[in-house]
């Protein structure tokens, strides 16, 4: 299968569930920098505490590439690695579709068209948090909603759009119910489809209880070798 003959993630609402889309990321090799670096003009090249990412044609992270039978692993930047040159998904064999920033309705939604596309026989999933939410807008498009500084939220409350009135409606118990659905409705569609799925959340291995990653905010690579070892039970 070629890339070419797929979507970006900015699809039409038809193809929502039966599309597999390319990620987010430009192919390529890159070379991850952080701010103090940046602004002292550090020229962009390798050191021994550099992180070197390598997005596939597909613009996911990795080569592994997606391939009919072959299993993959879906989540946000936990999962791809962001800030460390090695990933979970990578230790198991699988091809990270690890999107940074992804909801738990963008995991679901991408896990399915995959299996759909690519017909494996087992996948790994890291739930994000559940306070991350997509909505709907009247195009048929995907808007990413997520938590507002309190500047933000000040302004959205006072020159209200689509995001104020969702504000409203969105609590503790909504997006855990919205995570809820999401996990049931790609677990039952593993079951149907004979598919094995490993799944975790990512609460249930705490990013601060090992070294962090090179950004000092995401899971360090002791985190990456855990997560791969305790999805697999």
């Amino acid at each position: 299968m070629n890339p070419k003959d797929f979507k970006e993630m900015s699809y039409p609402g038809s193809d929502w569930f039966s599309t597999f889309t390319l990620g987010h990321e430009d192919p390529g090799i890159k070379v991850w920098l952080d701010e103090e670096e940046k602004e002292l003009g550090v020229a962009q090249g390798w050191s021994i505490e550099s992180v070197e990412y390598y997005i596939n044609k597909w613009r996911y992270r990795g080569r592994i590439e997606p391939e009919v039978g072959k299993s993959a692993a879906f989540g946000c930047s936990y999962t791809f690695g962001y800030g460390v040159n090695i990933h979970w998904p990578g230790m198991l064999d699988a091809v990270n579709c690890g999107i940074n920033g992804a909801s738990n309705d963008l995991i679901a939604r991408l896990a399915i068209t995959y299996c759909k596309t690519f017909k494996p026989s087992v996948i790994y999933v890291l739930w994000t948090f559940p306070h991350r939410r997509e909505h709907i807008n009247e195009n048929g498009g995907c808007n990413k909603y997520g938590n507002f500084s309190q500047k933000k939220l000040d302004e959205e409350f006072k020159n209200r759009t689509w995001r104020s009135s969702y504000l409203e409606l969105s609590n503790d118990n909504a997006d855990n119910y919205n995570y809820k659905k999401n996990r049931m409705l790609l677990t039952s569609y593993c079951v149907v489809n004979d598919i094995e799925i490993k799944q975790m959340h990512i609460s249930q291995l705490p990013k601060d209880e090992f070294p962090l990653a090179r950004d000092n905010s995401h899971p360090g690579p002791d985190w990456h070798t855990n997560m791969a070892g305790m999805i697999c039970q």
